[in-house]
């Protein structure tokens, strides 16, 4: 009776190759941190684990464009608003934003800060936008109004 039960079953069973493997191991990772630092207080190196988590492209630029626009994770914006980057409030893509905030995106935490990033990155990719070189990118779609803005990231250390 139980070799009858398993014959089905075999067949839902997902593949077991090593890809699929470190894709399950890696949703797991990241569901475990994510369940570990919900309530915990912002961190540099919690941001970096979770730009990683949500597979954030040029995740050291990212970084320092956190630090820039937050002024070194101080700002009001930042404080009030969880928003990590100068979001605006998204009116044409997905957005975990939760609201506006001094004419920008709010979040309920910064986490989603994080997360509406990824969404940002994934809906110009699927624009047709190269993403690899990412200063160039920044560049090309105006991303701040500072015309110093790209010198002054890649002058942080």
């Amino acid at each position: 009776m139980i070799g009858i039960i398993l014959i089905p079953l075999a067949g839902l069973c997902p593949p077991t190759d090593d890809t699929h493997k470190s894709s399950i191991l890696f949703e797991a990772k990241k569901h475990i941190f994510y369940l570990t630092v919900f309530n915990e207080p912002f961190s540099p190196d919690l941001l970096r684990q979770a730009m990683y988590f949500e597979g954030i492209q040029a995740v050291e630029i990212a970084f320092k464009q956190a630090q820039l626009e937050t002024g070194w994770f101080t700002s009001d914006l930042f404080i009030n608003a969880n928003n990590l980057f100068g979001m605006r409030y998204a009116r044409v893509r997905d957005t975990y934003a939760s609201g506006v905030y001094k004419y920008h995106a709010e979040y309920k935490t910064w986490i989603s800060s994080v997360k509406d990033l990824a969404l940002w990155q994934a809906w110009y990719a699927s624009k047709g936008y190269d993403l690899t070189d990412y200063f160039a990118f920044l560049e090309e779609i105006g991303y701040a109004t500072d015309k110093k803005y790209i010198k002054k990231i890649k002058e942080i250390s």
